[in-house]
Order: C-alpha cells, then sequence, then structure tokens
C-alpha cells in the first residue's frame, strides 16, 4: 500500500501504543515485577503519604507495547505525518456472553454509550466480527504504523463517531458543579 492512500473515514490495521494495565518497573538484569500499589513503585512511602515535591520521586520507566489492531482514521494531523485513529475491538469475546456483557451490548445496540459506538459486521464484508469504536482511547499514530487499508466507514457511521468525539469533548471541558 502506498502511503499516499491513508484517509480520513478508512479503516486500516496498524502497530497501536498502548501501556500496559498494571504499572510495571523495569529492573537492569531482573524479570519485569508487577506492582500494584503506590507503595510498591514507592518503597518507603506509607499507603497514605503521597510524594510532596518532586525531590521524593523516583524515576519509574512504564513499558510501551505495540499491537496490530482495526482502527479508523478521524483525522490527519496538521503538523506531519500523523493520524488520530480510534482503536476497534471484537463486541464480544465468547459465544455465551454474560448477564453483564448481553446488558452492556444491548445498551450499544440501542446507543446509549456515548464513548463507543458498535459498528455492525453486516455493513462491512472486511470486518469479521461487530465491533465496537472505543472512541475514549482516540490517539495518534504515525503513517509508518498502517499496515493495510481494511474498508471505508460508511458516511452515517463516521458522522456518528464524530459527533460522539464531539460530545466526549463537551462533557470532559465542562467544570464541575461547584459543592
Amino acid at each position: 500500500m502506498s502511503l499516499e492512500e491513508i484517509q480520513v473515514q478508512g479503516a486500516y490495521e496498524a502497530l497501536v501504543s498502548y501501556r500496559l494495565r498494571s504499572p510495571i518497573r523495569v529492573i537492569e538484569g531482573e524479570k519485569l515485577k508487577h506492582y500494584s500499589k503506590l507503595t510498591d513503585l514507592f518503597p518507603g512511602i506509607a499507603d497514605t503519604e503521597q510524594p510532596t515535591s518532586s525531590s521524593e520521586a523516583r524515576p519509574v520507566s512504564v513499558i510501551l507495547e505495540s499491537k496490530l489492531r482495526p482502527v479508523i482514521v478521524v483525522r490527519k494531523c496538521r503538523q506531519g505525518d500523523n493520524y488520530l485513529v480510534v482503536p476497534l475491538t471484537k463486541a464480544t469475546k465468547s459465544s455465551q456472553p454474560s448477564r453483564g456483557d448481553r446488558e452492556y451490548l444491548e445498551a450499544l445496540v440501542k446507543r446509549q454509550i456515548v464513548e463507543r459506538w458498535l459498528v455492525f459486521r453486516s455493513r462491512y464484508d472486511a470486518l469479521e466480527y461487530d465491533s465496537i469504536c472505543i472512541l475514549d482511547q482516540i490517539q495518534p499514530i504515525s503513517r509508518e504504523s498502517f499496515l493495510h487499508r481494511k474498508f471505508h466507514l460508511k458516511g452515517d457511521d463516521f458522522e456518528e463517531i464524530l459527533a460522539r468525539l464531539k460530545r466526549l469533548i463537551e462533557q470532559s471541558s465542562r467544570k464541575p458543579p461547584s459543592p
């Protein structure tokens, strides 16, 4: 694929960086260790204590992993060869979803969850599964991260994704009510 072919509203396979769910500290010469609490990351600090100045902070490396996953291109960035993308994930992980999963899927189908948009496989031959656009994980990726194009998103799906992104931004920029 020629890199000039990357288009807004296109769905692509791309390498997307993500942070591991739990903080991990890298220690040279040792295996990676998982830490679940602040006290694990900062030995010597009590559970209720927080670092109060930068002189108390200790360097910690956070590992970023890359994963090949489908993404929707929502915008070309003005500077450089970067694009804002929204990742896709499978709508169901198993053939027998739990009650909670069924309720979540029902809410998705009814379009009640602002941070998600359901893209139906029946509308796109290139999709293997009904997929969820994870709108609150929008991120920039470079042109080099794109592997190949999968399909072009239909206008009504793309317009809804943009409208939901706008609502998410508006919601996050509102000031919380004063007590």
